[in-house]
């Protein structure tokens, strides 16, 4: 069996392991991989929807950092996009980032991403006091991975507008985003 033929075994183990444990959680938006542990028991605390409520995120409402965070599952690399509000700003984001671009300086990688799930994504509010995130899985690399110092996306539901933060390490692909919802871990 391939390097590439195992990681995505364990990454579809992984996240076969993670939808079960995530479609019992109540309110909390359904991730499509593995979170780290809450530390406050992890339920959203704060949805709206479509007719009423804050306005989508913009780039300029937000600040966005990213950082590598423990996994609790074998052979899983995970990165956490945080995502919080500026002063006095409050906007919505809802899903997952499809269009993730690692790059190396200003070229492309070419990492590959799996897809979100079809259920229904649930909005999500942004403040400076509840700050969001989206957990990226990745499979620990056997050999390195790719050398990722940037990546760029879309910003999930918001107002179309494009993000580009530094990356805290080598990826390597498929990729899975969660869902944005409440941090975690």
């Amino acid at each position: 069996m391939s390097v590439r033929t195992r990681n995505a075994v364990a990454l579809v183990a992984a996240w076969a392991a993670l939808t079960a444990c995530t479609s019992v959680s109540g309110g909390s938006p359904t991730a499509q991989d593995e979170q780290p542990a809450s530390r406050d028991g992890g339920s959203s605390s704060a949805t709206g929807t479509a007719s009423a409520g804050p306005a989508p995120c913009g780039s300029k409402q937000l600040d966005v950092t990213t950082a590598a965070v423990q996994s609790q599952q074998m052979g899983v690399e995970l990165f956490e996009i945080r995502f919080t509000a500026k002063a006095g700003a409050t906007c919505t984001l809802v899903g997952a980032p499809d269009d993730l671009i690692f790059q190396k300086g200003t070229s492309p990688l070419g990492v590959d991403q799996a897809p979100d799930g079809p259920e229904p994504a649930e909005s999500v509010v942004v403040t400076a006091d509840s700050p969001k995130a989206v957990y990226v899985s990745a499979p620990s690399p056997e050999e390195a991975g790719a050398q990722a110092s940037r990546v760029t996306f879309t910003l999930p539901g918001g107002n179309g507008d494009a993000v580009t933060v530094a990356w805290p390490g080598d990826v390597n692909g498929p990729v899975r985003a969660s869902r944005v919802g409440d941090v975690v871990g």
